[in-house]
Parts: structure tokens; sequence; C-alpha cells
């Protein structure tokens, strides 16, 4: 075990306190020598998350997990990767972003805020010196240098704003030079508005008219609601919209025409309409991957179970649930290079990462811990 350096803002608060353990961590398994995943962890009744370094060979089911705790940290946060950095974004009141090299998760490179209240939610990145960052809680989206933490540049969604004065940009994905930006347009978290998509080019750094014939500067209108992902595969040229519709007071999904899988062509700014609806899926759809122009899978459910169900991007069909995934939350699926999909299970008996092979749909290994605490991201 070591101790490590405590960082400190200009007024002398301490940020963050990182402690490193190598801990076994039993029955992970990929594709070739060398894969490595940085799984997000947290406890959701205290602050503080761990980041596990999962190193996995091929020829061993026994792998290592270097577990850093970073203490004082919002426990509701999202992780992010590009070139030899991670992203921590501290969510609802973090309003941070955390920047790690993965050569040396121990040390923390820097952390830079937002105001108060901004929520963020997610970063995406056009090189390393841009990238542009969301918030449910403001009506700008940030572009920032990822690492240094300077913002360059607010761009106002705000006449996408809905009654309660916010547009809520949730997650974000860049096609060409435009970004795309899922509005969720919730009044005070009840679904009750029509979603919509801002495009912004990033050549200009400015909102980009989809309807230049309708008067104002116009999005894509969604025929399903409260986008919560949304992700584009070059194979097919299109987005994939994963709209978790209503929900109602006891925590299932609502049946309604909102939830469901949706398509957007961002070559006309136009929404195709829903390729899947919830009630296929079992449930509120949530992260959502896409690994080829037949294959794709989805996380969905309830307060009470989530699955991981297979799906055709192009005709819509869907397959029987993988197996091992009834879980009490799901929050993120991620593919790696090799074929692998990575389940974070966040249930309460037996938590960790379950690992599936992408071609015929089986299970490898998992749950396997990745610490003391739950994992609830994933980036490679």
């Amino acid at each position: 075990m070591k101790q490590c350096n405590i960082l400190r803002t200009v007024t002398g608060k301490i940020l963050l306190a990182v402690i490193a353990m190598t801990i076994p961590v039993h029955g992970l398994y990929a594709a070739q020598n060398g894969t490595k995943a940085y799984v997000l962890n947290s406890n959701y009744d205290t602050s503080g998350s761990t980041i596990s370094t999962i190193k996995v060979n091929v020829k061993h089911t026994n792998v290592q997990a270097t577990e850093d705790i970073l203490s004082q940290i919002n426990q509701d946060s999202e992780i992010r990767s590009y070139k030899n950095y991670l992203f921590v974004i501290e969510k609802y009141q973090g309003d941070n972003i955390i920047v790690i090299k993965k050569n040396d998760i121990s040390s923390p490179v820097n952390q830079y805020a937002f105001p108060e209240g901004t929520n963020p939610q997610d970063i995406i990145f056009k090189d390393i010196k841009n990238a542009y960052i969301c918030g449910l809680g403001s009506n700008d989206i940030f572009l920032v240098d990822p690492v240094k933490g300077k913002i360059k540049k607010k761009i106002s969604l705000a006449k996408f704003a809905d009654s309660d004065g916010f547009a809520e940009p949730k997650s974000m994905a860049i096609v060409g030079h435009y970004l795309f930006v899922a509005l969720q347009r919730t009044v005070n978290y009840e679904v009750t508005e029509d979603s919509l998509i801002a495009v912004i080019d990033t050549k200009t750094n400015k909102l980009y008219d989809v309807d230049p014939e309708t008067h104002g500067k116009q999005a894509i209108a969604l025929s399903g609601r409260n986008p919560g992902f949304i992700t584009y595969n070059k194979t097919t040229g299109k987005i994939y919209v994963s709209n978790a519709g209503k929900y109602i007071s006891d925590g299932n999904y609502a049946v309604d025409n909102y939830g469901g899988i949706e398509v957007v062509d961002p070559a006309t700014f136009t929404s195709e309409g829903m390729l899947i609806n919830d009630d296929d899926l079992n449930g509120s759809p949530g992260s959502i991957v896409i690994y080829s122009a037949t294959k794709g899978y989805i996380a969905s459910g309830d307060f009470a179970e989530n699955i991981v169900t297979p799906f055709n991007p192009s005709d819509g069909s869907v397959s029987s649930k993988l197996s091992g995934t009834n879980s009490s939350y799901i929050p993120q699926i991620a593919l790696d290079k090799e074929g692998y999909l990575y389940v974070t299970d966040r249930s309460l008996e037996n938590p960790g990462i379950i690992i599936y092979k992408v071609k015929n749909n089986s299970k490898v290994s998992g749950p396997t811990s990745t610490g003391e605490m739950a994992p609830t991201g994933i980036a490679f």
C-alpha cells in the first residue's frame, strides 16, 4: 500500500487523496495479452470512489486489479477515456472533472470546476486540445481544453429550454464536424415535453440549423423522450438514441410510446423513428453500444431488475437477454476492441464486471469483483 500526495485548490481545500492497493481479481478474460480496462466504482450511501485498473491476459484466468481510492469524490460520477488520459466526471453536486494519466492513476494531474449546479453529464473529444462538456443544470455546452480545464467558449442551448428553463443536455456524439447533443427537456424531472437533438458545427462552434426553411434555428425532433445515451456507428452511418421514456411512481417503466431505441440520420439531420420500443426490451432503455450493422446491445429494466439484450440495428429484431444479467442496476455496458462486451453489474449481493464474447453472446466470466465498491462505469 502506498500513500500519495493530496491535491489542493488555490484556497487550500483538499480535493482528493489517493491510496493505491493491489488486490487479486479472478476470472476476467479478454482476447489478447495486455488488454486493460479502467473501472470506476462507488457506493450509494457514502462519498468516495475507486478506480480499478484491470489487466487481462488471455493465457491466465487470474489477473490483478490496482484499486485507487479517490476520497471526497462524488459517488455520482462517470469515467471517460481519451488518448493517454482518464476523465472522471463528478455530476450532481460535484460539478468537477478530474484528469488522470493512465500510466499513473494514483496521482491525478488536474481537477477543474464548473459553475455550481452545472451537473456535468458527458464529455466528448474533438482532439486533445478541444472537448465539449454538457450538463443537465446548464444551457451551455462548454468548449474546453480537456486536460488543462480552460473554458474556451460557451455555446448556448437556451432557445431549446422547456418550461423549467433548461434544455437538459445529457449525451453527445460527434459525426464528421457536427456535434449532436441529446436534450431531455424534462420539466423538474417529469417527462412531459418533446425531446430534441441540437446540432453544433464544430468548425464554427455555433448552432447549426437543421431546417433552414423554418424560421429560427431548429433542432432534430425526436419521436421518443428522455434520451439518456446516444452513439454513432460508422458502418450503418446512423446515430442510435436510447430513450428512457417515462417512469411511474413505483419505479417501473411506463407503458407509452416514448421509450425505445430511435434512429437518427446525421446526413439528413432527421429522425427515422423508433427502431425498437421499450416493451420489446422489457423495460426502460439505458446504456447502448453498437458493434456492427447487425449486432448491438442495450441495458434496460426498471428499479428492481436490469438486463442486457442483443438486437439488430438494421432490422430492429431482438434476441434473448444475455445470461447472467439479472441485476438490480446496470449503469453502463462497453465494448473493447477485441470483440468483448463488458457489463457493470451493481447487484447488492455479488457486484462486479461480467464479460461476454460478442461473436456468440456467450458469457466468458463474472461477475468479477473490482474491489470494495461496486462498478459504475468503465473505459479503455
